[in-house]
């Protein structure tokens, strides 16, 4: 065989001619032929096996719902689940856009029905890089009304153990309520997560509790906040120190109705602004103030509460008080009960021979009434007398000094007209003078008998006035009334 005769046969080429580039470089795998899919339906291209085929379908899907076609909404809806559900990367955002644009512009009763989705979207993808289009999402949910499913859904985040999850459930939380108030949350299951939240390892998690505690104090109110945090456990100390801070001024949100409507395009080109979202107040909770009593266990009273009433150290009565006063102060609601005991708990304090029980019990009386609003009425019976006979103890009349005397004129001290002397049923008179003045009248001084030394002037406000025993009957009205420091002292007269 000629050596110069070039053969296509493999196996009759000798090795030295043999190219590796040329005969040995062939892929391990054949790749099929590559097939269009862009000419198939949306329906069929949502459903492909490949993720470039999917995330197109759904960049068009959004498009489809963004331009308020009805028949679609019907059609299409039902393909948000298995989008949010797809596991390739490439598909996470197109499905978010589809979603966000489907709740955007359907109808109402149409994104309430697929209100399923809100659990999906926070499972799947609250964690990750588009928290943003989630948040939007579940808020334009709660505005046409799927609050139950948005509510079950940041709850089970905040619930989560993953860090992002749970610190994007507490920041969806606190612009649910931003924007459409307390009444939109469960804000009382949340409260019960807030030790979690602020005392977690992350730093995101922790500010996002913050925030979450100024806006539930907010919408809650204090007292009810720091009554149930202190039935979780928490120190008094941290709970006074949580009460003393400010709560900062209301972040101005800028959510200002995603829900598109019918004329709000028209309404938005003429440059009319759009009205804020109603706010949801959250609804007064009733506080349990009977079961919040120290009792013994199995007890149907507080009857260690009630024999804390009676015991030896004022201290511990007080405390009784302060402990109604604590409890129930910032409360806007109280649970219905009998409240007879209580109440005559507090009118046996207020009768208290120690001026520091009585203040306090006096306190919790009157933060007791705020909250039982009308039920008051049947404990008033009790608490209105004790009240009213503090009142006149501390109301008491007090006599005017009498300057009346010539040695006050001659002092400049005495008014310029001298006003009559009070009669005897309004002067506070001496039970017992001193014994000179019983042994004999005062004597008009004679002109050679030395001037006795001036005393001290008597204070206004409290004289020290009686009657001299010389006077006359003790039951005429005009009985001389005499200061002080006319009534002759030993050695004056001498």
């Amino acid at each position: 065989m000629d050596e110069n005769v070039v053969t296509n046969n493999l196996e009759e080429q000798p090795l030295s001619q043999l190219k590796s580039s040329s005969v040995f470089d062939v892929p391990e795998t054949a790749a099929p032929p590559e097939s269009d899919e862009s000419g198939l339906p949306l329906g069929q291209r949502l459903s492909s096996s490949k993720a470039p085929t999917r995330r197109d379908a759904l960049k068009e899907l959004a498009e489809l719902f963004a331009s308020g076609d009805a028949t679609c909404f019907d059609e299409y809806a039902a393909r948000l689940r298995p989008a949010l559900e797809d596991k390739g990367s490439l598909c996470h955002e197109g499905a978010l856009n589809a979603t966000l644009a489907f709740a955007q512009h359907a109808p109402e009763e149409a994104v309430n029905e697929g209100s399923g989705i809100a659990k999906l979207m926070v499972e799947k993808h609250l964690a990750g890089k588009y928290q943003a289009k989630v948040v939007s999402a579940l808020l334009c949910l709660l505005e046409v009304g799927a609050a139950e499913a948005v509510q079950a859904a940041l709850q089970l985040a905040v619930e989560a153990k993953i860090p992002k999850l749970k610190a994007g459930g507490a920041r969806a939380a606190v612009e649910a309520m931003r924007v459409f108030g307390g009444g939109s949350v469960d804000a009382k299951a949340l409260t019960g997560r807030l030790p979690e939240l602020l005392d977690h390892r992350d730093k995101d998690v922790r500010e996002q509790g913050a925030a979450l505690l100024v806006e539930l104090r907010r919408a809650r109110g204090d007292g009810a906040v720091f009554a149930q945090l202190k039935t979780l456990k928490l120190t008094e100390d941290r709970i006074a120190t949580m009460r003393e801070a400010p709560l900062p001024a209301p972040v101005v949100v800028s959510y200002t109705r995603q829900r598109v409507r019918a004329g709000a395009a028209a309404e938005e080109a003429a440059g009319a602004e759009q009205p804020p979202p109603p706010q949801q107040a959250c609804a007064p909770e009733p506080f349990d103030l009977l079961g919040q009593l120290p009792r013994s266990k199995g007890s149907p009273i507080a009857d260690k509460w009630e024999k804390s009433l009676s015991a030896e150290k004022w201290g511990e009565r007080k405390a009784a008080a302060e402990l109604i006063l604590t409890l129930t102060e910032g409360q806007p609601l109280l649970c219905a009960g009998d409240y007879s005991e209580v109440a005559k708990g507090l009118a046996k304090l207020a009768r208290d021979i120690n001026q520091a029980v009585v203040a306090t019990a006096i306190k919790a009386i009157k933060a007791l009434a705020q909250p039982l609003g009308r039920d008051f009425a049947a404990c008033a019976r009790k608490l209105a007398p004790v009240l009213l006979d503090k009142g006149a103890d501390k109301n008491k009349a007090r006599t005017a000094p009498h300057r009346s005397s010539p040695r006050l004129r001659s002092r400049g001290l005495a008014p310029s007209a001298p006003t009559p002397p009070p009669s005897l049923a309004t002067t506070h008179v001496r039970p017992n003078p001193p014994a000179r003045a019983r042994a004999r009248p005062p004597e008009p001084r004679s002109s050679r008998s030395p001037r006795p030394r001036a005393g001290p002037p008597a204070p206004a406000s409290h004289p020290r006035l009686w009657r001299a025993a010389g006077g006359g009957d003790s039951g005429a009205a005009d009985a001389r009334v005499l200061r002080h420091d006319e009534v002759p002292q030993p050695g004056r007269d001498r």
